[in-house]
């Protein structure tokens, strides 16, 4: 699955257009529970509260797993709530994890970004991170989806943080991909989803999202899913195999699933 991101890293920011729009909206989730907060201890102080305490990214050490060309980053960095007193700034430390050199060249660089090269699945990858612990907040989209032990990993996570803010591909993303191309189930259910989180972070809220691409023909359909990354875990299939997909694909769409669990 490494090797198919750095081949076509170069292109993935014009792509991956539904990984970019469940991260905005994660962060714009996150950002309007801040707010909504602040607005509450505001009223309760008799509005003692300086507005500046409304920018909260400012404050924060932020971990972001499988981060990717930056979507995460570039989603708080292009936040624009109504009051500008309470613009969202940068953080104040952002790390910014992900196993492709490629798609971390792409991500955003300055003086409060980290850049680590490491894939979540290593246990002593994750481990290490204990260096920079605790963060403030440790977020993930459409990431996580592919842990090969995600018990384990949220375990290991809960170590870093108490916070999170997560976006997670659910078993109901190219469903009907799958169900044609007879491809095991990758992606996590759900259900399993909350079980697992709740476990390590009990205070979690949750919500599931459904997103649909559309696109002119199936060929576009399937260069999209090929060189997006949205299919990264899905069994690979022969020249025969794509070509009898694509004259059978019953839709010029994909589908897929998202739960946030934010705590």
């Amino acid at each position: 699955m490494a090797n198919r991101f750095e081949r076509f890293a170069a292109g993935y920011k014009a792509r991956n257009f539904i990984q970019r729009r469940i991260a905005s909206e994660l962060i714009a989730e996150l950002n309007s529970i801040n707010l909504a907060a602040a607005e509450t201890c505001r009223a309760e102080l008799n509005g003692k509260l300086p507005k500046r305490e409304f920018c909260f990214w400012e404050k924060l050490k932020v971990l972001d797993l499988g981060s990717g060309d930056g979507a995460v980053y570039s989603a708080i960095a292009d936040l624009n709530p109504t009051d500008p007193d309470a613009s969202a700034r940068e953080v104040k430390e952002f790390f910014a994890l992900d196993f492709s050199k490629s798609l971390l060249q792409l991500h955003p660089s300055g003086e409060k970004i980290r850049k680590i090269r490491a894939d979540f699945n290593d246990p002593d990858a994750i481990a290490a991170l204990r260096n920079y612990a605790p963060f403030d907040l440790v977020i993930s989209s459409c990431s996580l989806q592919w842990a090969g032990d995600l018990a384990n990993l949220l375990a290991a996570i809960a170590k870093l943080t108490d916070k999170i803010a997560l976006a997670i591909l659910t078993d109901r993303t190219l469903a009907v991909l799958r169900e044609l191309s007879k491809s095991p189930k990758q992606m996590p259910s759900a259900e399993f989803l909350r079980s697992a989180i709740a476990q390590n972070f009990p205070k979690a809220k949750f919500q599931t999202r459904s997103y649909r691409a559309e696109f002119a023909d199936t060929k576009e359909l399937f260069k999209y899913i090929r060189e997006s990354g949205v299919g990264g875990g899905e069994k690979r299939l022969n020249f025969a195999e794509t070509k009898r997909l694509i004259a059978e694909f019953p839709h010029k769409y994909l589908d897929y699933e998202a739960l946030f669990a934010i705590a």
